[in-house]
């Protein structure tokens, strides 16, 4: 029975399956990521992420649990976290057309890039009023932290599903107190709130024009800081990483 490498970590909550496929005897079968991807991704019945990070060579590519491609910063800062035991992970490259670096430092994984394209745009959804963010991929933040969080949910679905978004489109709710933004992000892909998005934090800074730092505070309450350059608009986020376990997925 073949069998595929993973570790398994967190940053601030949101987990990821991550496979360094750089030898033979744990490649992941070609033309089948998409379906490695869903079947790892599934809880209860899998190992259970919000995405898998897959390394093959110099390429880096993140897959939603739905199998889909997409950009992903707290899945590169878990797999920042490895670098010190697997020195072959590359360094810099781009994540669904996004050019990245990731780093592990004094015990800290960051990520940097600069959004090349920066959509914004103020638009009503679904009958929800909010503002529009790209920067890799698409988000839609509405001010006001709720606290029917089953009513929440129904609404980020109607806009994660509406036509104004033919690919779809991550949801955040938001509330800000001086230099603290209180997120909850509805997550496409995983089809529901996770504990923390880290492009939902990026795409706020930069779609909300806020330079210098900025600490958020997602619902697993461990804080992602993201920092933005005012003059070059290039972003660094740090947040808290773990190492969960790692192991053999085997496949019959």
């Amino acid at each position: 029975m073949a069998g595929i490498a993973f570790h398994k970590l967190h940053s601030s909550g949101n987990d990821f399956a991550i496979i360094i496929d750089n030898n033979s005897h744990s490649s992941v079968p070609h033309g089948q990521e998409s379906n490695l991807a869903r079947r790892i991704c599934r809880p209860h019945f899998n190992i259970g992420a919000d995405g898998v990070m897959l390394v093959q060579g110099n390429m880096v590519r993140h897959f939603d649990p739905d199998g889909t491609l997409s950009f992903c910063i707290n899945g590169s800062l878990c797999l920042a976290r490895l670098i010190p035991e697997h020195p072959e992970i590359p360094r810099a490259f781009s994540l669904f057309h996004v050019p990245v670096a990731i780093a592990f430092e004094n015990g800290k994984s960051s990520l940097s890039f600069r959004p090349e394209i920066i959509q914004v745009q103020e638009m009503t959804v679904a009958g929800h009023a909010g503002r529009y963010v790209f920067v890799g991929n698409p988000h839609f933040f509405i001010h006001g932290y709720p606290e029917d969080i089953p009513k929440a949910r129904a609404q980020a679905e109607k806009i994660r599903h509406s036509s104004i978004f033919p690919n779809g489109s991550n949801v955040s709710f938001w509330e800000h107190n001086s230099k603290r933004v209180r997120i909850l992000t509805f997550e496409r892909g995983v089809e529901d709130f996770t504990l923390c998005c880290g492009s939902a934090c990026a795409a706020f800074a930069a779609g909300m024009y806020r330079p210098g730092i900025t600490v958020f505070v997602p619902p697993s309450n461990r804080e992602l800081i993201v920092s933005m350059d005012n003059e070059t608009g290039t972003m660094t986020l740090t947040g808290e990483v773990n190492h969960v376990c790692e192991g053999t997925l085997l496949l019959s």
